[in-house]
């Protein structure tokens, strides 16, 4: 139908998804997963592991998020970065998507 609108996947629309303990995007190619963090943490304090169905962070030896995603990623094609700015610290995780497509949420 021409008058039907599609909605908007999740985390595709230019807003983050909220979820419990972090927020995400996504673009066809990429996943974007934004998890607040003390400003006080540096890159010494924090434990990335990325896999091929999991993303598990650590914060100063507590466990932060541990997921198991809707696909896999290319984990030699996901990085991490501490951001702080707009008044906030956050872990920013990307992750390249094995295969371009939308998903229609993060967690499995």
């Amino acid at each position: 139908r021409k008058d039907a609108r599609q909605e908007a996947v999740a985390g595709s629309d230019g807003k983050a998804k909220q979820e419990d303990g972090f927020a995400w995007t996504q673009t066809e190619e990429e996943v974007e997963v934004s998890i607040p963090i003390d400003d006080a943490v540096k890159s010494k304090d924090l434990q990335v592991k990325f896999r091929s169905r999991e993303l598990n962070v650590t914060v100063r030896k507590d466990p932060k998020v541990n997921i198991r995603l809707f696909e896999p990623v290319d984990v030699d094609g996901s990085t991490w970065t501490i951001d702080r700015s707009d008044g906030k610290t956050c872990l920013v995780v990307t992750m390249e998507k094995n295969d371009a497509a939308l998903w229609p949420r993060l967690v499995d």
